[in-house]
């Protein structure tokens, strides 16, 4: 082989080992790895029913709950990232409950894998009440107003004839 063709075939080696490290480069400048944090992931709340075995209800709406989640990942990643990839359970099972307001631990079932999670353990705050039931007796209170010369004909009994209430004590108390 003559020289000038060694040289060039020394020169394409050496542009692709170039290229090589300068696209190494610029993936990682303009992929740095940062951490950001994802705002408002829906928390489900499991095993809720396992409370009036302990006379305890939750107060409030069930699916009301929220937390921000704390990820670590490429750029590219985290900016992909938002809250319906992750998965998150709260189990109200688990652990002593007493009556007002209760940590719970916050699991991540499912994320995005290429993200890491760094600030574990999460909770949420759960009210609970006493669970209370209360029975009423059911009444007609009609008033009717007829022509004159006519008559209301009411029914002469009410089924069921008392009902009964179940849930937390603040609310039962006002009914």
């Amino acid at each position: 082989m003559d020289k000038t063709k060694k040289q060039d075939i020394v020169f394409m080696i050496m542009s692709v080992i170039v290229s090589t490290l300068l696209w190494m480069y610029v993936t990682s400048a303009k992929n740095p790895p940062m951490q950001s944090e994802i705002k408002d992931v829906p928390v489900t709340i499991v095993n809720a029913d396992t409370l009036s075995d302990s006379g305890l209800v939750m107060v409030g709406d069930r699916t009301g709950y929220t937390i921000d989640i704390a990820v670590k990942g490429t750029r590219k990643d985290v900016i992909a990232a938002n809250a319906s990839d992750f998965k998150v359970e709260a189990n109200m099972g688990g652990g002593y409950r007493v009556r007002g307001i209760n940590s719970v631990l916050v699991e991540i079932k499912e994320w995005p894998k290429n993200l890491t999670i760094p600030n574990q353990p999460l909770y949420i705050s759960v009210e609970l009440d006493e669970l209370v039931q209360k029975t009423f007796p059911v009444t007609l209170q009609a008033s009717v107003k007829t022509k004159s010369g006519y008559a209301a004909i009411l029914p002469g009994s009410i089924r069921p004839s008392e009902v009964i209430i179940q849930g937390a004590s603040r609310y039962i108390g006002s009914v």
